[in-house]
C-alpha cells in the first residue's frame, strides 16, 4: 500500500471534524467539500453563509451537506462569549466586545475549537500566517512542557 494510500485509510477510520476560517475562499469551499467526499469527517465552514453559498454556486462547487457557520448570527455565540470571558486577556472585556472579536471568523472558529465543538481548524487562506496563528495563540491554552 502507497504511503498517500495508508494515511487514507487510517484518517477514514477516525474521521475528524475541521473548521474553516476562511470559508468564502472558493479554495477551502472546494478543499471542504473534498474533505466531505473522502470520508475524512465533518468540514465547518465559517464565514457569512449567503456569501458563501452564492459563491459556491456561482463555482458550481456542491456546498448543500457542509456545515456553514456564521459568526454574526450563530446560535453558539451566547456560550462562546461567556467561555471567552474567562480566558485571559479577555477576561476583563465586556460582553459587546467580546461580541465583535467573535465577528471574526479566525476568533469564532478558534473558539469553538476551545470549547470541543472541532478537532482542528485550518486557518491563513487569505491571510498572513501571523494574523491566523493569533487567535490561536491568544485563545487556546498551552502546555507547559
Amino acid at each position: 500500500m502507497f504511503l498517500l494510500e495508508k494515511l487514507e485509510s487510517q484518517i477514514k477510520q477516525y474521521p475528524q471534524s475541521i473548521i474553516f476560517t476562511d470559508g468564502d475562499d472558493p479554495r477551502v469551499m472546494r478543499a471542504a467539500r473534498r474533505y466531505l467526499s473522502a470520508k475524512f469527517g465533518e468540514p465547518i465552514l465559517i464565514g457569512n453563509a449567503p456569501k458563501i453559498k452564492a459563491t459556491a454556486s456561482n463555482l458550481n462547487i456542491d456546498i448543500e451537506p457542509v456545515t456553514i457557520i456564521d459568526p454574526e448570527n450563530a446560535e453558539e455565540t451566547d456560550d462562546l462569549v461567556e467561555r471567552m470571558k474567562n480566558i485571559p486577556p479577555y477576561d476583563g472585556k465586556t460582553t459587546d466586545e467580546i461580541r465583535s472579536y467573535l465577528k471574526d471568523p479566525r476568533y469564532f472558529g478558534t473558539m469553538l475549537l476551545e470549547s470541543g465543538q472541532a478537532d482542528t481548524l485550518l486557518a491563513g487562506a487569505s491571510i498572513r500566517a501571523r494574523s491566523a496563528m493569533l487567535p490561536l495563540i491568544e485563545l487556546l491554552p498551552r502546555n507547559d512542557f
